[in-house]
């Protein structure tokens, strides 16, 4: 007997005797209990493969996938080769923005890993020439990138405040939805509905001892950096030139964080790496922008392009911008005000 038979012998047969399952030995060949084998049982042959396509009611990865209404998708409106490329792009940035949308409440970890994806495949337009890009920009009439209905709800979703936006055109950013009233209400309705900046406010201002007749973290925190400040102006005072260059290279050095709060610290990191790819994106759209059309030249659906992309990377359009200024408050691990122990078994249920 050669050992490939072990490759395709049915490990479990499970026949019905008398009423009963029964389970038969894979090696006891051929029995007169083959005579009682459903005659539909060879569609399920291991050795033979199973097509459960041909059962009613299945369906194949075209159907799951709708590939045919996907893939007929790419409607281009020249014959240059390279707008089909330039138009699945972005309709894989707009696939990616909806799946952001869908997650961006439960899922961070996602929608970061999806992001650094988007700040990356941004990169591949780079791909193409200036000179193919003009050849068929012309067809691209009135369409801009600024028409992004998901990446404003985005934007809105995450926090990015309506007085913080620059103008396009002079005019509100959601003017241009006009042809969509859907659309417009939508997102208007956003930008007066919780997002998940304000969320993380909230979160934040309920954090037990903030308070004067609790903990009073603040007082006590004022206290102690005035208390650094009096003790470093008095060892500066009698330090050689040599000594301050070690003491900055350690008062740099990176605290181990307290273990309690890991999850809070993991979830302020996460939003402002959010905020921080959301730069990079920005960043590398300006750079593709500036390479396909100059710095002069108005971008497509008639805005100032490149001028006005580059006014989007300041931070008015940093959502999370305090989490990027805490780093100003640090103060090494060893004057961080002790908590009590009333402390400790509070925030063991707050956090």
């Amino acid at each position: 007997m050669k050992h490939g038979f072990l490759l395709n012998f049915n490990f479990t047969t499970l026949t019905k005797m008398n009423g009963n399952a029964r389970i038969e030995c894979p090696f006891a060949g051929s029995s007169s209990s083959s005579s009682n084998k459903n005659p539909d049982s060879d569609k399920y042959d291991t050795e033979n493969g199973v097509n459960l396509l041909s059962d009613e009611g299945g369906k194949s990865y075209e159907d799951v996938l709708q590939l045919e209404m996907v893939l007929k998708a790419q409607k281009t409106y020249s014959d240059v080769h390279d707008e089909h490329f330039f138009i699945i792009i972005h309709q894989v940035h707009e696939l990616w923005f909806k799946q952001i949308l869908s997650d961006i409440n439960s899922v961070i970890e996602m929608v970061v890993r999806i992001l650094r994806s988007l700040v990356d495949s941004i990169t591949l337009l780079e791909t193409m020439s200036p000179s193919d890009f003009l050849n068929f920009r012309d067809v691209l009439s009135t369409a801009s990138g600024f028409q992004s209905y998901q990446f404003r709800m985005l934007e809105n979703k995450l926090g990015l405040k309506k007085e913080n936006r620059i103008k396009y055109n002079k005019c509100h950013y959601t003017e241009v939805f006009d042809y969509n009233p859907e659309y417009k209400k939508e997102l208007q309705d956003v930008e007066t509905s919780d997002t998940l900046s304000s969320t993380i406010q909230k979160w934040l201002e309920r954090t037990p001892g903030l308070e004067k007749d609790e903990f009073d973290f603040m007082n006590k925190y004022k206290e102690t950096v005035n208390e650094i400040l009096k003790s470093e102006k008095d060892s500066i005072d009698k330090m050689s030139n040599a000594s301050r260059k070690k003491y900055s290279v350690s008062s740099f050095e990176t605290q181990e964080k307290d273990p309690r709060f890991h999850q809070p610290n993991s979830l302020l990191d996460h939003l402002a790496t959010i905020d921080s790819l959301l730069t990079k994106w920005r960043y590398n759209h300006v750079l593709m922008v500036q390479r396909m059309l100059g710095s002069q030249q108005l971008g497509t659906g008639g805005s100032s392009g490149y001028t006005y992309l580059r006014t989007t990377l300041s931070d008015n359009y940093k959502i999370f911008l305090d989490l990027f200024n805490l780093s100003t408050f640090i103060i090494r691990k060893e004057y961080i005000p002790k908590l009590t122990p009333e402390m400790i078994s509070i925030l063991r249920t707050h956090i």
